[in-house]
């Protein structure tokens, strides 16, 4: 009888997509989290439809847009539009009444030129979700949408963050002149630090009020009489992922498996944190360039366990799996770890 998990990463670059098929006693539950940008799409329908035939199915009970960077979100838009699948519930936040959103504009019109490139990037993130809940109004009038917010249950995966005043008091910043004005002096600061060869760059650092939001989530599984997690954190940073921590304390030390966030970025994870995780195995979805993943990180997170990439595969139809418990027999070829070729 199977009984566990497995989570599967497209290749899509510094893109994410990532299709987890649980299962209790024979019975799966299939969810899409995030689609890639809206190019992937028909990538990630092949390969979703190919997931959801090896076990009869053609739903997605669980679609989830953990943010709504174009990265993450612009393929689920065309998926939805596409409507090749049935889909049971949909997982996105709806900030279409939110005046602190809707008020984004005023701040959008300074002339700093590194803070205004981040709220029109923000601005491109509210019509990105505007299009996807519209779509899934329009072609899927029966299926569910819910937030994803903490406490909630995306079928047997738990939402361990953001709260929903985390939230709120990270979009509050884009509406607070003081924040835009000492955002700009840290993308000052960066560029330094970007221009000097000579520098080291720390891990740990900015990270964007959209990214800190990112849906975190964790499936708790029993293995051998000790139970562990399977943690998903999207492009959270150093506050989101604190945040998480500092509500579930030692609940997250045994951390079996973590999505590193943002394509292995230096910045979302510090020494602290990794420490504070320890974990056993990591996977990363990204382009293999010279900023995802970070080398400095992988060669952190290699104290405490095993480090794959996406960039690692053969071709732009292969992926990764991690999977724990009695699971669909697939034949597969063992992953090579980073920095193992």
């Amino acid at each position: 009888m199977k009984n566990g998990i497995e989570i599967f990463f497209q290749n899509l670059g510094d893109a994410d997509s990532i299709f987890v098929r649980t299962w209790k006693n024979d019975i799966p539950t299939n969810i899409l989290i995030d689609g890639g940008y809206r190019k992937d799409a028909d990538q990630v329908s092949t390969f979703v439809g190919e997931r959801l035939l090896e076990t009869g199915s053609d739903q997605i009970d669980h679609l989830v847009c953990s943010h709504c960077h174009d990265d993450h979100a612009g393929g689920l838009v065309e998926l939805v539009n596409e409507r090749h699948f049935r889909i049971g519930q949909a997982w996105v936040r709806d900030l279409r009444g939110d005046r602190s959103v809707l008020s984004l504009s005023r701040v959008s019109q300074l002339s700093m030129s590194q803070a205004k490139l981040v709220l029109e990037k923000l601005e491109r993130s509210e019509k990105t979700r505007i299009e996807l809940l519209e779509g899934l109004e329009k072609y899927y009038p029966d299926t569910i949408i819910s937030e994803p917010f903490y406490g909630e249950e995306i079928g047997p995966l738990i939402v361990l963050g953001p709260t929903y005043e985390f939230f709120q008091q990270q979009y509050s910043k884009f509406d607070d002149r003081a924040f835009v004005t000492q955002l700009e002096a840290r993308y000052q600061k960066r560029n330094q630090l970007a221009a000097s060869s000579s520098t080291e760059k720390p891990l740990g650092d900015y990270v964007s009020p959209e990214n800190e939001v990112s849906t975190i989530l964790a499936y708790p599984f029993n293995e051998d009489g000790n139970e562990k997690v399977y943690m998903l954190t999207a492009d959270a940073g150093r506050e989101g992922l604190n945040d998480v921590i500092y509500r579930y304390g030692s609940a997250l030390k045994n951390v079996r498996w973590l999505q590193v966030p943002h394509h292995g970025s230096r910045r979302n994870l510090d020494e602290q944190i990794i420490a504070k995780l320890a974990p056993e195995t990591c996977f990363i979805s990204c382009a293999g360039n010279i900023k995802h993943p970070s080398v400095k990180l992988v060669n952190k997170l290699k104290h405490y366990g095993t480090v794959y990439s996406t960039h690692y595969c053969v071709d732009s139809n292969s992926w990764l799996r991690q999977s724990a418990g009695k699971v669909f027999n697939l034949s597969i070829t063992p992953a090579t770890p980073l920095y193992e070729k």
